[in-house]
């Protein structure tokens, strides 16, 4: 063993280094030992880094959360069959570029919410987004969460949904007659 504490491998070289870290891998409870497993501690993130992450991190749930929602709500309020669609309100305007569901505040035109509709989740059947919020966004906030979360606000897409049904309903009775 030398000084650092590691015995040398078959080729001589140490198994550690003074800006590494050793990881074991357990999978299937069986350790591995592989010298891939190595992480530099210049790989390891900074405490600012580290809070931007969690803030990304926060910001996908929350985007988890209030994408769905607010997708639905663009469909009721922009019935076109457009594949872009686009919702301007007092506070917020809303629009899908075909690609990326987009909320900004209205105020000061920064962007709340911006995210990527990947696909829906085979065991809970619902819709799932990533979110891709521009840098120096603020983001959701909780309050926003709430507002979208409310059931006020799925009550009130409830309600427009059974009405252009009602409608498209009563066209095709029209037609049919």
């Amino acid at each position: 063993m030398d000084q650092r504490g590691s015995p040398p491998s078959d080729n001589g070289d140490y198994n550690q280094t003074e800006n590494s870290v050793k990881i074991i891998a357990n999978s299937d409870n069986k350790q591995r030992d592989k010298t891939s497993d190595y992480i530099s501690f210049n790989d390891i993130p900074s405490e600012p880094e580290i809070d931007e992450i969690d803030r990304l991190m926060e910001q996908q749930v929350k985007t988890d959360l209030v994408a769905p929602i607010a997708a639905q709500f663009l469909k009721v309020q922009d019935q076109s069959n457009s594949p872009t669609r686009h919702y301007q309100g007092k506070e917020i305007t809303i629009d899908y570029d075909g690609h990326h569901l987009t909320i900004k505040n209205n105020q000061d035109n920064s962007i709340k919410m911006k995210a990527r509709f990947v696909g829906v989740n085979p065991a809970s059947k619902k819709s799932q987004w990533l979110s891709e919020l521009p840098e120096n966004s603020p983001g959701l906030r909780d309050a926003d969460v709430q507002k979208w979360t409310s059931e006020a606000v799925k009550n009130y897409i409830k309600q427009k949904q059974f009405e252009q049904e009602t409608k498209q309903k009563s066209r095709i009775a029209k037609s049919i007659t």
